[in-house]
């Protein structure tokens, strides 16, 4: 019901905090458990949608009002990544928050911005590979120095990152990179492996969890 109520709204809608509840109150989901641990789970309100078998997070504004889910489906058919009709997600960044710092880190999805957390990388994730004009907008705002791409190792990460580059052009750019055998996306990655990949970051304090 939930989920079709949501499809049926004409008009983007930001719901109290507590509306996730249906999703996250109980148990971790395996998926979540098994992919970034119980604990980061609940700091990102990971959750689960039986009526659709999907895995869930929240779909935020740039000011952190919840504008719904988006579901991760479990299933072997139809898209792998469901949206919240009428959420434009090119206007947003996952895990956004406007305040001033030095670097910016941009990956492509949520469970990647998500694997930079729990290894001390505060970023965000572009819901794809393609940052958009308004994205643009929302670093802006924040003016850091350095915008540093974790994108996947692949061709659509490269033409990311390239296109990232020219839409980014009075910023410093920079491309985290790692051996292709580790993964092809760094929520892929061991642990061990992230931290690896990410510590000069750390160490040099540009991109440490505020």
């Amino acid at each position: 019901m939930a989920l079709y109520l949501e499809r049926q709204l004409a008009e983007p809608t930001i719901y109290p905090e507590s509306w996730l509840n249906q999703y996250d109150a109980g148990p971790v989901h395996p998926y979540w458990v098994e992919r970034v641990g119980e604990a980061v789970a609940r700091t990102f309100r990971l959750g689960f949608d039986p009526e659709a078998e999907a895995v869930t997070y929240p779909l935020r504004d740039p000011d952190g009002g919840v504008r719904g889910i988006v579901r991760r489906s479990l299933g072997g058919t139809g898209p792998k990544y469901m949206y919240p009709s009428g959420v434009d997600v090119g206007h947003l960044l996952f895990h956004y928050t406007p305040e001033h710092r030095e670097a910016v880190v941009l990956a492509e999805g949520a469970l990647d911005a998500i694997a930079l957390w729990s290894v001390g990388i505060d970023a965000f994730a572009i819901y794809g590979s393609r940052l958009s004009e308004h994205q643009v907008k929302l670093i802006d705002k924040i003016d850091p120095t350095y915008v540093i791409t974790c994108y996947d190792l692949d061709a659509a990460g490269w033409q990311a990152h390239v296109e990232t580059e020219r839409a980014c052009r009075d910023r410093l750019i920079d491309r985290i990179v790692w051996p292709k055998g580790w993964g092809s996306d760094v929520a892929e990655l061991s642990l061990e492996h992230r931290r690896k990949v990410v510590h000069d970051l750390v160490s040099s304090g540009l991109a440490c969890i505020q």
